[in-house]
């Protein structure tokens, strides 16, 4: 979405053993649409969307999220996600 800001701290494909995949990233304010890809399709935990407010992670996902005055929206079209917050 316009004047979003989105922070990617780490991105890599798998090595040729499949190990190494990283998708770690920072929405810090606005929202985006997703469709996750490779990446986090063996190991879950590869890919990650921190927030102020919570973590994104993946179940094998499309989905949209929408950062607003310090709260936090997801929708999901296919597949599911988790949030966890302290």
């Amino acid at each position: 979405q316009s004047d979003s800001k989105l922070s990617i701290h780490a991105y890599q494909e798998a090595d040729a053993d499949g190990k190494g995949e990283k998708a770690l990233m920072e929405l810090v304010e606005g929202g985006f649409r997703t469709l996750t890809g490779t990446i986090g399709k063996g190991n879950k935990e590869a890919y990650r969307v921190d927030t102020p407010v919570a973590s994104i992670g993946i179940r094998g996902t499309m989905y949209t999220t929408l950062l607003a005055k310090g709260k936090l929206i997801a929708a999901v079209w296919q597949g599911g996600i988790t949030l966890s917050s302290s």
